[in-house]
């Protein structure tokens, strides 16, 4: 699991958090542990508690990640909502979401199948977040964030589910699918075992005029079914966190399905 926290005062810049997987054999605790990167790191730190703890990274993050209106885009599947009525005239949005607690959403909806729009923290590091719904029926990497982010991508995502994509090579941005991984070189895992969800450049973004790469983190796979499903993703330019993730990236999968590193991957046609 990823998450991004942009909601900082003026002394940070948002802060990543890369759960550890629970590998095979070890204690359950392990499986709890994360690193951690913020503005103030040049690359990943391993985390002082657990995940789960109230004084983690994410224990004490506060801000919201997504605006309302993107929320309604992702169409997410609320478990349990409660505002309470001096706040409801306020948010009136948040509110109307609420009204999909353990239900589902109408895609005949007016809402639009995507939209991105840009962050920013309060310490003015901008963001960009790509939000799409069932109807945007389409591999959100391929079609829309390496277009846009005008980059081929290494794309890390749950790969134990049926109707996979394979890695795509097709006209203008590659998109590969990352097979082997190891954040900060302290753990080396399958991308088989890892739940998390993201994407890094394969090197500086074309015509940016710089050497910082992009780093997305996210909510979906790749694969058949997630084309019809709500979520996204949010990306950041910067090199100290691209460089974070994109060594962390060791084996992908080629466009002719074979696993190599991923700097031979990237060179496949």
């Amino acid at each position: 699991i990823n998450i991004i926290d942009v909601k900082c005062n003026h002394r940070c810049e948002g802060f990543y958090l890369y759960k550890l997987p629970h590998l095979h054999h070890e204690p359950v605790q392990e499986g709890l542990k994360y690193l951690f990167m913020d503005g103030e790191s040049e690359g990943w730190m391993d985390g002082k508690t657990l995940v789960n703890d109230s004084q983690s990274a994410v224990g004490r993050t506060v801000g919201p990640l997504y605006e309302v209106q993107q929320l309604k885009i992702n169409q997410p599947h609320i478990y349990d909502c409660s505002i309470p009525a001096s706040l409801a005239a306020a948010v009136p949005a948040m509110a109307q979401l609420c009204k999909h607690t353990l239900g589902r959403w109408d895609n005949t909806s007016s809402s639009p199948s995507n939209r991105s729009v840009s962050l920013l923290s309060l310490a003015g590091t901008e963001f960009i977040n790509f939000a799409k719904g069932a109807s945007f029926a389409n591999d959100l990497y391929h079609s829309w964030v390496a277009p846009t982010l005008q980059s081929d991508l290494l794309v890390q995502f749950w790969r134990r589910s049926t109707g996979i994509l394979p890695s795509d090579c097709s006209p203008s941005w590659k998109v590969l699918n990352i097979d082997l991984i190891s954040p900060g070189q302290r753990v080396t895992f399958k991308a088989t075992g890892d739940h998390s969800k993201w994407a890094v450049s394969m090197g500086g973004s074309a015509g940016s005029g710089t050497s910082s790469g992009w780093v997305c983190v996210g909510d979906i796979n790749r694969d058949e079914a997630e084309e019809r499903r709500g979520g996204g993703t949010v990306c950041r330019q910067d090199a100290a966190v691209w460089k974070a993730y994109r060594s962390a990236a060791l084996q992908c999968e080629t466009c002719g399905g074979e696993v190599q590193t991923c700097d031979k991957a990237a060179r496949y046609r």
